[in-house]
């Protein structure tokens, strides 16, 4: 989701610009600086602070030209490319990892219950033996 400039993020969860300023000072929300020396506010704090988002605006489009008046470069592409290909990739892996760690949890499952049963098991021995009423006669020494 992308970071939003003050006057955008106000939009997008309808209120004022002012009140957004507001509740910037008290902390209800917080802002970063872009590498443009820009306050922007990330969607996700958005979503923290105001619930779920109605006005959401669209991804930047990479063919026309940015607000600071240039358009992207073959490397800037390039990088973007790069940067999706290790996304999906790192979603690819995480997917294989949840799938393992399910696994493991089913696993854990069976086991859990298999020494239930041993433990009830040894639990019906103890009941059926029979208790020795003449130890009690027995003094310790």
């Amino acid at each position: 989701m992308p970071e939003l400039n003050l006057t955008q993020a106000a939009a997008t969860v309808g209120i004022s610009r002012q009140t957004l300023y507001q509740h910037l000072k008290s902390g209800k929300v917080s802002a970063t600086i872009d590498k443009d020396r820009n306050r922007v506010i990330h969607t996700s704090e958005l979503i923290r602070a105001y619930g779920e988002l109605v006005n959401i605006p669209d991804a930047p489009d990479t063919s026309t030209p940015r607000q600071s008046g240039h358009t992207l470069t073959s490397k800037e592409t390039a990088l973007s490319d790069t940067t999706d290909t290790n996304n999906r990739a790192l979603v690819h892996a995480l997917g294989k990892q949840v799938d393992f760690l399910i696994g493991q949890l089913e696993k854990a499952d069976e086991e859990k219950k298999r020494l239930l049963g041993l433990l009830e098991t040894k639990l019906l021995e103890d009941q059926r033996q029979p208790v020795k009423w003449w130890p009690f006669w027995r003094r310790a020494a």
